[in-house]
């Protein structure tokens, strides 16, 4: 990353940024990949970006991820707004939520843990010197309701937990409920509810709530405006209809309320042509 050319050329796995394509670009995705993940970038014992900061990279790239604009030249959607806001205003007092609880933890069970890992799960600490836990079933075949029953021995422990394109129901939900220290959880195309959604209420620590591409409405979110520290909620491809998305932002002031599905038009100036470096004859 030492200049733009280099940047956009990639390493020896090839190219990190796609431009126009944030779903696609290498550096979008080990972002958003749990802190436990081997992948996942910055490395775990440095200092993380925060949700608003990943949800502005998502919306360079999408944008062509242009080296020669300023952010007045690109467009804006209303969902990324606040975030632009909330690195101009430096005056503004800023709520820090820790990524670890300050309260220590007993050492999560190892057979339980043994248990998880035998079905395909990915189960690591956080970080170094610490017993919270995240859970990814990312590797897990056709994971569903019955196995998330395997995570409540570890109810106190874990914080993260993954889930994206699960089998699993409301009734997993229930379970979920009873992981108080929960902060970040991902339910994206999975096939939850309203009714399920409603289960969350009791996690007062989440700050990151993945969404895309379930059922949920707008009645379900609203559900979740006591959660105090949710700083995020994903919702693109959601039960939420496009009229609803001012009265969501109304309902959750200090949180980023992510539509995705960013429209921009492409423009010849927001791509750039790497050539190779003159070799000497």
């Amino acid at each position: 990353m030492d200049d733009s050319v280099r940047l956009m050329k990639g390493g020896k796995d090839g190219p990190v940024i796609i431009a126009g394509n944030a779903d696609k670009s290498e550096m979008a995705k080990r972002l958003s990949l749990p802190r436990g993940d081997d992948d996942h970038m910055p490395p775990k014992e440095k200092p993380q970006p925060t949700e608003q900061e990943i949800a502005l990279i998502h919306w360079w790239i999408t944008s062509g991820a242009p080296f020669d604009k300023k952010v007045k030249d690109l467009q804006q959607p209303e969902e990324i707004k606040p975030a632009l806001l909330a690195l101009q205003n430096v005056q503004e007092k800023k709520i820090i939520v820790p990524d670890i609880p300050g309260e220590p933890v007993a050492k999560a069970n190892d057979e339980a843990i043994k248990k998880l890992k035998n079905i395909g799960a990915v189960v690591e600490p956080v970080a170094q010197n610490t017993n919270y836990m995240a859970a990814n079933f990312v590797t897990v075949t056709n994971p569903g309701d019955k196995e998330i029953q395997l995570l409540l021995p570890l109810k106190q422990q874990l914080i993260e937990l993954k889930l994206g394109g699960a089998h699993i129901t409301d009734s997993a939900l229930l379970v979920i409920a009873q992981f108080k220290n929960l902060m970040r959880l991902q339910l994206d195309y999975t096939k939850i509810t309203d009714k399920g959604l409603a289960n969350l209420k009791a996690l007062q620590n989440l700050r990151y709530l993945n969404l895309v591409g379930t059922a949920v409405t707008e009645n379900g979110v609203l559900q979740l405006k006591d959660l105090k520290n949710l700083r995020s909620i994903y919702l693109y491809q959601s039960g939420v209809k496009k009229s609803e998305w001012s009265d969501l932002k109304k309902a959750f002031p200090k949180t980023l309320i992510d539509s995705g599905g960013y429209t921009v038009p492409f423009l010849p100036t927001d791509t750039m042509e790497v050539k190779p470096p003159k070799t000497k004859q």
